[in-house]
Order: C-alpha cells, then sequence, then structure tokens
C-alpha cells in the first residue's frame, strides 16, 4: 500500500493489525497449548511449561528478581548489525535515501518501490523477533484473543525510535531507559498509593520534549541557511598590476 498507493503506513499498520490478531485468534482456536488451569481461560502456556524457554546463563543470580535471559544479547547484536548495514553499505544507503525522499531515490536510478516493500518487510521481521524474544522468555503469558485487545509492546517501539532519533545503537539505550519508567511505573502502583499510569505521563512528556527539541533545531538550521543566502557576496575589487 505504501510503495504502490502511497497511502501512509501508519495508519495501513493500525487498520491491519485486527486483521492478523484475529488470523491469530483463529489459529490458537482449540489449540492444545491453551492455558485453562487457575480459574485462566484462553492463554497460551508459557515456555517455562515444555522447556523451551530461552537460556538465562545465570543472568538471574547476576540481577535477582528480573526475567532477564539472552534475549538482550541478542537484540543488542541485531541493533549493531542494523547500524552497520544502515550505515556502512550501499542498500542501507539506498533504503535511507527512499526513506528521506522516495522521488529523489528514484531519479537518483534507485527502486523506491522495492526499496520501501524490502524496509517494511525488514521492519515486520525486526518486531517479530521482538516479540518472539519476549514471549519466549518463558514468563510470559499471552491471551490468544487478540480481538478483545491488542498488546502495546508493538506501540512502545514508536517511542523508543523516535527518542533515539532512529538510530539503531540509541534504540539500545532509549529502550532500557523506557523501560526502567515503565517498570517504576508498575511498582508505584504496586507499593505506593500512586498511579502507575504516571509513567506514561513521563514517557509522553519526555516524547514531546525529544519531538520540540527537533523542531527547534531544524528551525534554527533553516533560519542560518537562509541568513547565509540573504548575506551579499562581497567582490574583491583589487587589480593587480603588471
Amino acid at each position: 500500500f505504501k510503495a504502490f498507493l502511497g497511502v501512509n503506513e501508519v495508519i495501513v499498520c493500525i487498520m491491519t493489525n485486527w486483521i492478523a490478531a484475529n488470523v491469530v485468534s483463529w489459529i490458537f482456536a482449540g489449540s492444545e497449548f491453551i492455558n485453562t488451569a487457575g480459574g485462566k481461560s484462553a492463554f497460551l502456556l508459557t515456555t517455562l511449561s515444555n522447556g523451551v524457554a530461552t537460556p538465562t546463563w545465570g543472568l538471574e543470580k547476576l540481577f535477582p528478581g528480573s526475567y532477564v535471559d539472552i534475549g538482550i544479547f541478542i537484540a543488542i547484536a541485531i541493533a549493531i548489525v542494523m547500524y552497520v548495514v544502515l550505515n556502512k553499505t550501499t542498500f542501507g544507503y539506498e533504503l535511507k535515501a527512499c526513506g528521506h525522499n522516495k522521488h529523489a531515490a528514484k531519479y537518483a536510478g534507485m527502486n523506491e518501490k522495492r526499496n520501501i516493500m524490502l524496509s517494511m518487510a525488514i521492519a515486520g521481521g525486526l518486531a517479530a523477533i521482538g516479540s518472539s524474544l519476549y514471549y519466549l522468555n518463558g514468563h510470559t503469558e499471552f491471551a490468544w484473543e487478540t480481538y478483545l485487545s491488542l498488546p502495546d509492546n508493538g506501540f512502545n517501539g514508536i517511542p523508543v525510535a523516535l527518542l533515539a532519533s532512529n538510530n539503531p545503537l540509541g534504540v539500545i539505550f532509549s529502550g532500557i531507559f523506557l523501560r526502567y519508567i515503565d517498570k517504576g511505573g508498575f511498582n508505584l502502583g504496586v507499593f505506593t498509593s500512586f498511579n502507575e499510569y504516571v509513567s506514561d505521563l513521563i514517557v509522553a512528556l519526555i516524547i514531546y520534549f525529544a519531538g520540540f527539541a527537533k523542531f527547534i533545531k531544524d528551525l534554527l538550521s533553516r533560519k542560518r541557511k537562509a541568513k547565509k543566502v540573504a548575506e551579499p557576496k562581497v567582490v574583491d575589487a583589487t587589480v593587480e598590476t603588471p
């Protein structure tokens, strides 16, 4: 839709999310992996139940009380690979060029439709890896009746990328930072009388300030360029004598 019809990708993704969610619900209906024990219904069994959870490599001892596993190393490795691909390869240059201006990329001889579709496919693959690592952890249940509500984990990736200025290496730090804020909000609701959604308010303010910072930076940059263009050129009238 984005490549051939020019439709906004955010709107299309939000609308097709529900199609994908209902397909998932249909596939898992009646599955043997559904957990109905303990008064619960329509929950997938965690990977600990069949021994295929992601290895921890002793990280649970280094960080007691947490569910950390080797997924954090896999995520960091993928972020580094994406940084190298985007900044050190011709393919990455074409992807960024199409992202900045597909018409200019087409004029330069790049296949803008192919690059747009490849960027969407790569983004979907990265989202699938992230969700797989999240649910393979062994401590996370998943409600298969996703037509009732969608998990917000995927949407949280948007502020992470914005805060990192779309830099794959920056995503590592912004992801950890926002996750700590989210976890702190959860603890507020559990151990104090404060509302846990205070963390969402803090994250929203951070994103707004990050967006305004970029806006002000771009505005100052445009003013400097306009001032430079408006400056009169000084012509050297010195004539060399023979």
